[in-house]
């Protein structure tokens, strides 16, 4: 699980994407994501809809 974060969240966060598993990165994100409230969600639906798969 993500440790406090150093410098931020979205650092710390990237930091140990790195070092996860594929299957623990998707238990979080739809976790994380369930978790935020509903416009967040939509923002961020917005957000991941509007960039190209990396």
């Amino acid at each position: 699980m993500p440790i406090a974060p150093l410098f931020n969240h979205i650092d710390e966060a990237g930091f140990w994407a790195m070092s996860a598993q594929p299957e623990e990165i998707e238990a979080y994100c739809l976790a994380t994501f369930n978790a935020m409230p509903v416009a967040r969600q939509r923002a961020f639906l917005e957000y991941a809809q509007g960039r190209q798969a990396a």
